[in-house]
């Protein structure tokens, strides 16, 4: 074959492309069909994690088998929402609730005990916020602020929350924490009609 015929210059780079194009795809279609059922796995697992997180219901972090029998035990799937059995036999109730943060969606749940005065927490499901700022909302010391505690809050600057319904910013996520603040605060006042909905 001559280098510089139409063969060479035209069809087989295209051919080749094509090949090449058609492993790719091949190899990654395997991966994701090998893996499909542990990355479902996962994320169920994920989700029944925040769930009884946000019930405030302790779990082993690293058992799964332990995880799924605690909520196998413990919560029961309701219309859109989770009905958690909690402590001496109190009921507990969990939303999922998403609003707009910074940069996308943050999708949460929020716990709150039987009688909606106080919630039992809040997890993160998911977020796009910036990482090392924004991000922080998921660590444990900012969930905790809201456990026990009733809204609407009021995000304040980090250290100086003393009032109930305060909850400590973070430095530098301004307008993460509010966009928090905002989601757990409507899903307070939203969750009476969402569970007399549901029932």
């Amino acid at each position: 074959m001559k280098k510089d015929s139409f063969f060479a210059l035209r069809i087989f780079p295209l051919i080749f492309m094509a090949a090449v194009t058609i492993v790719c795809i091949s190899v990654v279609t395997g991966i994701f069909l090998s893996t499909e059922d542990r990355v479902r796995s996962n994320e169920q697992l994920f989700l029944r994690k925040a769930v009884l997180a946000a019930a405030g219901i302790s779990f082993p972090d690293d058992d799964f088998t332990e995880v799924e029998r605690i909520f196998e035990e413990r919560i029961s799937v309701r219309n859109g929402w989770y009905a958690a059995s909690l402590a001496d036999g109190v009921q507990g109730f969990i939303l999922p609730i998403t609003g707009a943060g910074l940069w996308g969606p943050i999708e949460m749940m929020l716990g709150f005990s039987e009688d909606l005065d106080a919630m039992t927490g809040i997890s993160i499901l998911s977020h796009n916020e910036t990482p090392g700022l924004g991000a922080r909302i998921e660590e444990p010391w900012f969930l905790e602020q809201f456990r026990g505690k009733s809204g609407p809050f009021e995000m304040v600057q980090e250290g100086t929350a003393q009032a109930d319904n305060e909850i400590d910013g973070i430095t530098g996520a301004t307008r993460t924490t509010v966009a928090v603040g905002e989601i757990v605060n409507r899903g307070v006042s939203s969750a009476p009609d969402i569970l007399k909905r549901g029932e």
